[in-house]
């Protein structure tokens, strides 16, 4: 007797397998109907994150093209002139110091 509703259990879940997924990529009309209560409230909130998305990408590059970007190569150029005269400075301590164990 328990083969039997073992044996039951499989054919029901074996039926309801076949019913909502049928062989293939097709989509069987219950998976369809099943699914369709959950399509508008999938659809909204695909719509609300896409807007978030593009309202935060919207605000970020609004707020760059608001920056001024003058003073950032004033600064480039003096830290560059800065770097470059303290590596010649260390260059010529260097050179002395070699110059003086010769």
């Amino acid at each position: 007797m328990h083969t039997q509703f073992c044996c039951d259990a499989k054919q029901k879940r074996s039926s309801m397998s076949s019913s909502y997924r049928p062989k293939g990529y097709g989509v069987s009309p219950a998976l369809r109907r099943a699914r369709e209560p959950y399509r508008i409230r999938n659809g909204v909130t695909g719509g609300l994150l896409v807007a978030f998305a593009v309202s935060v990408w919207a605000y970020s590059i609004s707020a760059v093209k608001q920056d001024n970007f003058d003073d950032v190569d004033a600064l480039a150029l003096d830290q560059r002139r800065n770097t470059n005269t303290a590596s010649s400075t260390q260059r010529s301590v260097r050179t002395s110091r070699l110059v003086a164990l010769y």
